[in-house]
């Protein structure tokens, strides 16, 4: 019974933390002190879940919570709000495990329940960009210039893929893939708060 529990909180972890967050935000602010207070042990005790459930991407689990917690420090540091540190760190951690995965999905035939789960993840996607529209970030050059090459370097590797089959290499360059789209959130993260700061001080 109790590992039934914690296998259908594992698969709510995996897809649906998303949709949640942005279905209960007025929530989240409301309680937002509280939340400041037990986020880090929980996200920590969320994270030993998922290892425990699937110890092979004990990896992938570590990476993620690393990546959430630096991310809410540098919102902080940015002068973010409260809420923002917690909603947007959500919304990039889908955002990345959507991004680097899609080479992979084109190149090895999908299960269909995995691809329409997947559908759930990528909802951080669309929420992390309405969030940061809606703060004000808007196409900066540096994005048209990178993201076509981030995108080619995905293609590549589909088509690597296709030709070799997943091999070690192959599979641990897949994986390495987060990296370009973990170093294009942050920047845009941080040209977020770059641009409200210029705003304040025009104002003033």
């Amino acid at each position: 019974m109790l590992l039934d529990i914690i296998v259908t909180l594992g698969v709510m972890l995996l897809y649906f933390p998303p949709m949640l967050v942005w279905a209960s935000e007025p929530l989240l602010k409301r309680f937002n002190p509280v939340l400041q207070v037990i986020i880090f042990p929980v996200s920590i005790l969320l994270a030993s879940i998922m290892i425990f459930l699937l110890p092979q991407a004990a990896y992938v689990f570590i990476l993620y919570l690393i990546l959430f917690t630096v991310w809410r420090k540098i919102i902080r540091m940015m002068g973010g709000s409260s809420s923002d540190n917690i909603v947007l760190p959500i919304y990039m951690c889908f955002a990345v495990s959507v991004l680097w995965e899609w080479p992979v999905q084109i190149a090895v035939p999908q299960n269909p329940d995995a691809l329409i789960l997947s559908l759930f993840k990528a909802l951080g996607l669309l929420l992390f960009i309405d969030k940061i529209w809606g703060l004000g970030w808007r196409l900066r050059n540096w994005v048209i210039i990178v993201l076509p090459i981030t995108l080619a370097l995905g293609n590549i590797l589909a088509v690597l893929i296709i030709q070799n089959g997943v091999t070690d290499p192959l599979f641990w360059a897949a994986h390495l893939y987060r990296l370009p789209w973990i170093l294009i959130l942050t920047f845009i993260l941080s040209d977020i708060y770059k641009y409200q700061d210029r705003n304040k001080r025009v104002v003033r």
